[in-house]
């Protein structure tokens, strides 16, 4: 991919609130003046366009597939699933599931690329004595100079534009699967441990444990920030109990549009 750095975390300060970037660590060290993509990238911006287009990817059958080679149907159906369980999880994990399924990501001056490791992807264990199968994500972009930094405009052709996250939304959803995840592994016996450990009624934990079975594109949608400025933490616990069906749930949330 040409015209690509290797970026290091960074932040600046501004009174009590800080901001992330990615920079260019050649500017960092002092080798190198002016980056082609721009000195500074915002971390929460490059962060939430790998994650979105990842679970997109992961949700794609028919990319996955094209990666599978010749397997039975049995296998296919399981790495499908595989698929679909870490799509979810990246909601909930993002950094621990990035390092795990994410061999690179390189940001180019026209694209993200990200290189993926199939082993972890399908859950198997890869072979020492071969080179580790990947595939490769290509995201479209474009990188717009906004004085030291620039901002990322992913999938700009024709893509309608997104708010910002709900940050109280998104840790509310997940808080869903970590709760869900504590039931059904075993870690908490009942709700009423969460209830008391969280400080808050059985009824609350309730609630939100039902936000677990979410669609998972609807999952990835509100962590992208696309949803009607209607839907927020408040208003979708107040829907609880949800329908099962994900179409009943895409048509009551708004997202059938």
């Amino acid at each position: 991919m040409p015209d690509t750095n290797r970026l290091t975390p960074s932040y600046a300060a501004k009174g009590a609130r800080r901001y992330r970037y990615y920079v260019d660590h050649r500017l960092l060290e002092g080798t190198r003046t002016e980056s082609p993509t721009g000195n500074r990238i915002p971390a929460q911006e490059l962060e939430d366009a790998v994650i979105g287009n990842l679970v997109s990817w992961l949700k794609d059958e028919s990319r996955l597939l094209a990666c599978m080679g010749s397997v039975s149907a049995k296998v296919a159906n399981s790495r499908l699933q595989d698929a679909q369980s870490i799509a979810v999880r990246l909601i909930a994990s993002p950094a621990e599931e990035l390092v795990r399924c994410l061999q690179r990501i390189s940001v180019g001056a026209t694209a993200i690329q990200m290189v993926v490791r199939l082993a972890a992807i399908w859950e198997t264990k890869s072979d020492p004595n071969t080179k580790e199968a990947t595939a490769v994500i290509d995201v479209p972009l474009q990188l717009k100079r906004c004085g030291m930094a620039v901002r990322l405009i992913v999938n700009a052709s024709g893509a309608a534009a997104v708010r910002e996250p709900d940050p109280k939304l998104v840790a509310l959803l997940a808080r869903a699967h970590d709760w869900l995840g504590r039931l059904t592994s075993g870690r908490d016996q009942s709700i009423n441990v969460i209830a008391q450990e969280q400080k808050v009624t059985t009824s609350y934990v309730t609630r939100v444990v039902y936000l677990a079975y979410l669609a998972p594109d609807i999952v990835q949608r509100i962590a992208r920030g696309e949803h009607s400025p209607q839907l927020n933490a408040n208003w979708l616990i107040q829907q609880v109990p949800l329908p099962i069906d994900w179409g009943k749930q895409r048509e009551l949330l708004g997202f059938d549009r």
